[in-house]
């Protein structure tokens, strides 16, 4: 009996022996399949985090080579310029008092007349007879500039100047004396200069209405000494309708129209000061996507010294607008203006 007793117990013994040693391989079999889930998650994030890199990678040398691209064909552009410039400057001269026409013209005066005889081919009678009429015919667009000037005034002149295109340059003073030349080409070359801003500071220029006409009479005598001639025409820094500063437009717009002063803010954008870089294909697309919309166009662009996409699209912006038939003028004071808020309310 008592051999039985312990023959029993010893059989349990195993049993439970038996037991222990299976849930401690279970665990082990459970801790295994833990650790390969784990060493597959950190597969997984480390091929994740290769492929993040890699990408990142692309778009910097996709970066770097657009910005390359562009400087090069701004450094051309800037060079063509000073070639045209030393041209024009031997040609007029003359010998013995004898008068040259300046190449820059003559490729003008030729650039306008292939446009004009494009003009007629397009307009041609088709099978049926009718006329194909271009999207611009019968509609003005006034080219703008605003936060000149800089070398890249110096580009927009010379491609305005082949085509025989006048424009409007909303300009700010200019932050050393390297620039104060231009401010009289603009005039001299028959574009319309027109009054932005002194500083171009908006906490200051909205401050309150003292300064605010502080700003726009210091601008307004600056072009006038630098180029004898009286500014009438404007543009708020950040447009008419921005809330800007602390001022309530009205003011402003009062005070302007005390002053025989016509601002304009735009109707269509190029969008080149949305970000510190935009591609020449976006911005010419930018302009075409409105243009067609009014009877006159007022298009906002930049020619401050970082917007070097803007002079890369502009020959292109000119020569497309002059192919599909508007006609490029300069903003005066007999110009219709475009306002976000309207003059006359006030």
């Amino acid at each position: 009996m008592g051999k039985k007793h312990n023959s029993n117990r010893k059989n349990g013994t195993v049993q439970n022996s038996k037991i222990q040693n299976t849930k401690v391989q279970n665990v082990k079999v459970q801790d295994a399949k833990v650790q390969d889930a784990n060493l597959h998650n950190d597969n997984v994030k480390s091929i994740v985090i290769t492929v993040l890199a890699v990408l990142l990678l692309l778009v910097n040398i996709f970066t770097l080579v657009s910005v390359s691209s562009l400087k090069r064909e701004v450094a051309g552009l800037h060079k063509a310029s000073e070639q045209e410039s030393l041209i024009s400057t031997e040609n007029t001269s003359g010998v013995n008092g004898e008068d040259k026409t300046e190449p820059s013209k003559q490729n003008a005066s030729e650039s306008v007349s292939s446009a004009t005889q494009g003009s007629n081919a397009d307009t041609s009678t088709q099978q049926t007879g009718e006329a194909v009429k271009k999207p611009g015919e019968g509609k003005t667009v006034y080219l703008t500039f605003d936060d000149g000037p800089s070398n890249n005034t110096r580009i927009v002149l010379d491609i305005l100047d082949k085509y025989n295109v006048k424009a409007t340059f909303f300009v700010v003073a200019a932050l050393d004396d390297s620039y104060e030349d231009i401010y009289k080409e603009i005039v001299d070359r028959g574009h319309t200069i027109a009054i932005h801003s002194y500083c171009h500071d908006y906490n200051v220029v909205y401050s309150d209405l003292d300064s605010f006409a502080a700003d726009v009479q210091s601008m307004r005598d600056y072009i006038y000494n630098l180029t004898g001639y009286t500014s009438n025409i404007y543009r708020f820094p950040g447009g008419s309708s921005s809330t800007l500063g602390n001022m309530d437009r009205s003011d402003c717009i009062r005070y302007l129209n005390a002053q025989g002063i016509v601002y304009f803010d735009w109707n269509v954008s190029s969008g080149d000061a949305s970000f510190s870089f935009v591609p020449p294909s976006q911005i010419e697309a930018n302009i075409f996507n409105d243009l067609g919309t009014y009877d006159e166009s007022v298009v906002l662009m930049h020619d401050s010294s970082s917007k070097t996409s803007t002079m890369v699209a502009l020959e292109s912006v000119i020569k497309r607008m002059l192919d599909e038939g508007y006609t490029l003028k300069a903003l005066d004071v007999n110009v219709k203006p475009v306002q976000q808020i309207l003059s006359t309310n006030y």
